[in-house]
């Protein structure tokens, strides 16, 4: 079997001086699961920013006056997009869980931008993302569950794509963000 190609063109910006971030295990991460969605041909950036930033864009988005953890916002073609995540929302989420690191909150939230850059959505898709991001939190390995789910969407909907939504621009030319 020939090696699997591993996804390498992913950007990690980091837009914010309040948490410290390790680019190159995010970056791994995200290599692992854009390869297991078969989006090895896409590039994605991901984005850190401070919790006044994502209130602008949640505004801005969503019309949400408030921070949020993680937007996700579809790019074209081969772009599969943008995933945005506030750094102090982040923090604050691990603080307050018992069980969930900050490292491991970063990774939680790659995982859910990238499900919605893939055409998952937890607000219509009938659980199957919450399934998904659960089964990824206690098996501690999301590429595994991902493929899984991948797998198991090819094998009910015989020579066809999985069950991936897609994202519309709204009229102005501006991207639509997904949570």
């Amino acid at each position: 079997m020939p090696p699997r190609k591993v996804a390498s063109n992913i950007s990690v910006l980091n837009r914010q001086r309040v948490h410290r971030l390790d680019a190159r295990s995010i970056r791994r991460f995200a290599g692992e699961v854009a390869t297991v969605l078969g989006k090895t041909d896409s590039s994605v950036a991901i984005v850190f920013i401070t919790d006044a930033a994502m209130r602008e864009y949640n505004h801005r988005y969503r019309g949400y006056d408030k921070p949020t953890d993680v937007l996700s916002f579809e790019g074209e073609q081969d772009y599969l997009g943008d995933i945005v995540i506030s750094t102090e929302t982040a923090w604050k989420q691990a603080k307050n869980s018992r069980t969930l690191s900050f490292d491991d909150n970063i990774r939680r939230l790659l995982l859910h931008g990238f499900l919605h850059l893939s055409g998952y959505d937890h607000e219509t898709d009938h659980g199957e993302m919450r399934a998904i991001e659960r089964s990824a939190r206690t098996s501690g390995s999301p590429a595994d569950i991902m493929v899984a789910s991948w797998r198991a969407n090819r094998a009910t909907e015989p020579g066809s794509a999985p069950r991936w939504s897609s994202r519309a621009h709204d009229q102005a030319g501006d991207r639509k963000s997904t949570r």
